[in-house]
């Protein structure tokens, strides 16, 4: 993330599809320090509703890089299976 986020900075623009939340936290900690603006940077979250149809949601972020909107369901399984290892 730090090589797109220097290559974004400077006018590249990068299309980036991923199930990793390693580039998706790559890319928050960029924001946090202050290598990629948020303003350089749009992140959606897909999904599909109860009718089959795809929903899209802009995730949005603060200067430290925390989402502001973080959609149900998205990176979730790290959570999940913690949560069931320490019997929660």
């Amino acid at each position: 993330m730090e090589l797109a986020a220097f290559l974004c900075e400077r006018g590249l623009q990068i299309i980036m599809e991923t199930h990793s939340d390693h580039i998706y936290n790559g890319m928050r900690k960029c924001i946090k320090r202050n290598t990629l603006g948020r303003d350089k940077l749009a992140a959606y979250y897909f999904e599909l509703d109860d009718t089959m149809q795809t929903k899209i949601q802009h995730i949005t972020f603060n200067g430290q890089g925390a989402e502001e909107n973080h959609p149900y369901g998205m990176f979730d399984q790290f959570d999940d299976d913690l949560d069931e290892l320490i019997g929660m």
